[in-house]
């Protein structure tokens, strides 16, 4: 993508509210271009727009999310950017679950990166938590493929909650921990 429209659809992004996203923003912009604005690295701030807009396009659009599957676990893959991810790891919840309409199955491959993303997440001290505890939901999907995961989930969950029991994290930590309780009995 040349800068010029680069800078252009990030000027736009800007101005753009959330109903917008759903209406307004694929009438002049095109998914490829949200992703690739994510994925840049070059202004964070239009990165983030972009994963915001791409977050209600799809969840608003299963469809196109299980169409554009492959490019938004390459872009979970990727990002570095926490605001990028809080939207995307949103995505990556929904593209996770067994069972989703419309659902094209992740191969062995993107799942192992998925779950290898996902703990290195949960390694980072900085991590918001938002991203976190999408982090823990994207983990508990993979839990019935995975026998070891459930514990290894739980592990971490009791982890965090000891160092930073916050009410958002401790809600969907206990809420998971429920869950995986109830789904072991």
């Amino acid at each position: 993508m040349d800068k010029i429209r680069f800078n252009t659809i990030s000027e736009a992004l800007y101005t753009y509210s959330a109903s917008d996203f759903k209406t307004t923003v694929l009438k002049s912009i095109s998914i490829e271009e949200l992703i690739f604005i994510s994925a840049s690295t070059a202004v964070p701030r239009a990165a983030f727009r972009a994963a915001w807009a791409l977050e209600h396009i799809l969840f608003d659009s299963r469809s196109l999310l299980h169409e554009y599957q492959d490019q938004i676990v390459d872009l979970y893959l990727l990002s570095t950017n926490w605001s990028v991810l809080r939207s995307i790891t949103k995505l990556t919840i929904e593209l996770t679950k067994a069972g989703s309409k419309n659902a094209k199955l992740l191969s062995n491959e993107q799942e192992e990166q998925l779950l290898e993303k996902t703990f290195q997440i949960l390694a980072e001290i900085d991590c918001p938590i938002a991203v976190r505890c999408n982090a823990y939901d994207i983990l508990f999907t993979l839990t019935p493929k995975y026998e070891w995961l459930a514990q290894e989930l739980c592990t971490q969950i009791d982890f965090d909650l000891e160092k930073n029991k916050t009410p958002a994290l401790s809600s969907r930590g206990q809420k998971i921990l429920k869950r995986i309780n109830k789904r072991s009995r």
